[in-house]
Formats: C-alpha cells, sequence, structure tokens
C-alpha cells in the first residue's frame, strides 16, 4: 500500500487552519441581527466594524507574508490564530460600539489576515505538479468551515446568547489552528524532502525563496498584476456584501432565522464542488479562464437575486453564487504562483490581498449604508453587479495579455504553471 505523500499532509494541516478562518469570516453576518437589535446599532455602522479593520488586516497579512517566506508556517499561524480566538473572547464581553471597532475592526482582522497566506504559499511550495488541485482541496478545508460555522453560530446564539456563542467559537478556532500549524513546514527543501511531482530543489534560503521567479517588487510592475489585482476588487465587493448581509436580507424577505444561516451554508457547500474541480478544470483549459468563467458566474447569480422573488429562486442564486465563488476563490490563490513564480509569493500574495480587502471594506460597509438610507439592499445588488461586469472584462484582457510575467521578465527559471 502506498504512502500518503507528505505534501498532502501539508494540504490537510492547511485545511485545518482554514476551516478556522472561514468561522471568523462567516460567522459574522449572524451575529448582526441579535447585536443590532439590542444595542440599535444601524446596520451600516455594524459592517463598518470590519471594514475598518481592512486596512489592519491587509498590513497583517504582508507581514504574515514576509515572515512566512522567511521563517515558515508554524510560528506565524500559532500567533495570528491565538489573536482571533482573544478576538473572540473580547467579543463577548462588548457593551458598546466603540468596543466592536475596536477588537472587530482591529483585533480580529489581525487573526484573520495572518493566516490565509502563510497557508497557501506554503502549500504551492509543496507541489510542482497538481498544485492547483492541492490549493483547491486545501481551500475545501476553508468552505467546510463555511457551512459548519454558520448555523453552529446560530443555533449557539438561539440557544444560549452570542456571548456564549462568542465564547465557544473561541475555542473552537484555538483548537483547529494552532494544533495544525505546528506540523506545517515551510517548503520540502528545508524539511529535506522532495517535493510532490520533482525531486528535491536547489537549497532553499530566506534570500531566494527556494524556487524561480520574480522579486515583490518586480511583480508589481508587471501589467499582469495591475490586471488581476482590480479584478480581486470586484469579487471580494461582492463576496463581503452577501457573506455580511445575505442572512439578513433573507430575514428580511421573511425567510426563519436558522433557514436564513444555511443560505451562507449552501454557498459554502456547494463552493466545494467548485474548489475541488478547479483544479483539474484549469489543467485543461488554463487558469485565467475558469477564472472569468467563475466571475461570469458569480455575476449571474448576483442578477438572479436582484430579480429574486420567492424562496426557490433565493436558493437558486445560493447554488450558482457557491459554485463561481469555489471556482474563482481556486484561481485567486493559484494565479499568483502561475504570474510571479514562487521566490516570493507569500508576500506578493499579501500585496494582492490589499485590492481585496479595499474591495471587501467597501461592499460590506457601502452595503449596510444602503440598507440603511433605503431600506433595501437592491441598489447594493446592482453595484455589485456593475463591478463584476468590469471585472470579467479586466479577466479577459489578462486571458489575452500573453505569457506569464515569470517569462516576459526574461527569468532564467522554468515557468511554475501547474
Amino acid at each position: 500500500m502506498r504512502r500518503l505523500h507528505h505534501s498532502w499532509v501539508m494540504v490537510m494541516l492547511g485545511a485545518l487552519a482554514l476551516n478556522a478562518m472561514a468561522m471568523r469570516i462567516y460567522t459574522q453576518g449572524v451575529f448582526l441581527l441579535p447585536m443590532t437589535t439590542q444595542f440599535d446599532w444601524g446596520r451600516g455602522a455594524f459592517a463598518g466594524a470590519s471594514a475598518v479593520g481592512a486596512p489592519i488586516g491587509a498590513v497583517a497579512a504582508i507581514i504574515s507574508g514576509r515572515l512566512s517566506d522567511r521563517y515558515g508556517p508554524r510560528a506565524t499561524v500559532t500567533v495570528f490564530g491565538l489573536v482571533g480566538a482573544i478576538a473572540y473572547v473580547l467579543l463577548s464581553q462588548v457593551t458598546s460600539l466603540w468596543q466592536l471597532y475596536l477588537i472587530m475592526g482591529g483585533l480580529m482582522p489581525i487573526g484573520m489576515g495572518g493566516c490565509l497566506v502563510p497557508v497557501m504559499s506554503t502549500i504551492s511550495r509543496w507541489f510542482n505538479q497538481k498544485r492547483t488541485t492541492a490549493i483547491g482541496v486545501t481551500m475545501t478545508g476553508f468552505a467546510l468551515g463555511a457551512v459548519m460555522w454558520p448555523p453552529i453560530a446560530q443555533w449557539l446564539i438561539s440557544s444560549f446568547g452570542w456571548q456564549t456563542a462568542f465564547l465557544v467559537l473561541a475555542a473552537a478556532s484555538l483548537l483547529l489552528a494552532v494544533p495544525a500549524a505546528q506540523f506545517m513546514r515551510h517548503s520540502p527543501q528545508r524539511a529535506g524532502l522532495p517535493p510532490y511531482g520533482g525531486d528535491v530543489l536547489a537549497a532553499d534560503t530566506p534570500e531566494s525563496g527556494g524556487s524561480g521567479g520574480l522579486s515583490t517588487r518586480q511583480a508589481i510592475r508587471t501589467r499582469h498584476f495591475w490586471l488581476w489585482g482590480p479584478v480581486l476588487l470586484s469579487f471580494f465587493f461582492c463576496l463581503d456584501l452577501v457573506v455580511t448581509h445575505i442572512v439578513a436580507h433573507a430575514r428580511d424577505s421573511g425567510i426563519p432565522a436558522i433557514a436564513a444561516a444555511a443560505a451562507l451554508s449552501i454557498i459554502a457547500g456547494i463552493s466545494i464542488v467548485g474548489r475541488l474541480s478547479g483544479g483539474p478544470i484549469s489543467d485543461r483549459i488554463g487558469l485565467r479562464k475558469v477564472a472569468s468563467g467563475s466571475l461570469m458566474l458569480v455575476a449571474l447569480a448576483m442578477l438572479i437575486l436582484l430579480t429574486s422573488q420567492s424562496s426557490w429562486s433565493f436558493y437558486v442564486f445560493t447554488m450558482v453564487f457557491g459554485l463561481g465563488y469555489g471556482l474563482f476563490i481556486v484561481m485567486e490563490s493559484a494565479m499568483p504562483a502561475e504570474l510571479f513564480g514562487t521566490r516570493s509569493l507569500g508576500t506578493i500574495m499579501a500585496t494582492l490581498g490589499l485590492f481585496a480587502m479595499t474591495g471587501s471594506a467597501i461592499g460590506r460597509t457601502l452595503a449596510g449604508a444602503i440598507y440603511d438610507a433605503t431600506g433595501s439592499y437592491q441598489s447594493a445588488f446592482l453595484l455589485s453587479i456593475a463591478l463584476l461586469v468590469v471585472g470579467v472584462t479586466l479577466s479577459l484582457v489578462l486571458l489575452k495579455s500573453g505569457a506569464p510575467a515569470i517569462r516576459q521578465e526574461g527569468s532564467r527559471q522554468p515557468s511554475v504553471t501547474p
């Protein structure tokens, strides 16, 4: 019987860490109604707490990316995982809006921003072949978290109150992320092991990154960087709008609390199909075509939501959105390695994350402000569709823009296209 390749062990460990990250992201919308109702806060004010934290999360991602490039994910994910758990504990004691902004907008983004980049850049280093498939399987841990935790959080809130729910989630996030991080390693070179799909590469150093590609400064000077970044902004504007407000929108439409919270779980559950199929599909037709197609699916889903007038059409939205979301989120993590190589992958991913976090912050906050002003999310949905059209257009330009940047820059290293 063949032993499981050690690279796939890294995938399983990364999936556990991302499950905890999904909890922190996907349960925020479940807490919106109970907290705004108890404290008489506006929905825009609640969503604004996370938006305020976007620059902090971006800085945390860049720092964690640089630390992970140099030292590996073990210490990085452990420290940032502890910060996320502490934030949950403190959120259980919130009694005023400024406290919410301090914790959800200050501390929680550090815990979230410092997890994704170290995990995903590590997975990319461990695979010479089937990299996109490995990323998709790792991201399935995130998707399972998004399936599990919203209804669990809603049940905890309904049964014990939102304060107790935060404490339970703090313990769960700690038990998922921190133990998994202890067994993760920076790269096969430093572990003295071969990557999946190839022999051990040249000796790894912090300066070289252990593989070919561009430095962060070189990547920023490429056309590919400035095409892909705004694509991320358009997608994450839409994603965080949905994650933060879809439960409240469903409740406003007359859907019961547990069923409304289940909308997030359906989206995440269907996204697993996209995450697992994204790798094999992109191996056949290329990452860029899959990225464009997945954005088109997300735009179609938002059009369905905009025109939805019944429960069945609402659930059609969740399924179409989930599929497009699952496909795109794999491309988000795989595309930087194809375009720029793995030399400074963690830092490059974190820098691109500035676009994603900007879109996230604007999407969730603007949607809340639009609801507070109009009593409806319709204008927010329409705006998200317009931005997605821009994103699709830019992704098609990227599709036609020629070879990956690592080739155009004349790197002596071979392309790392999965």
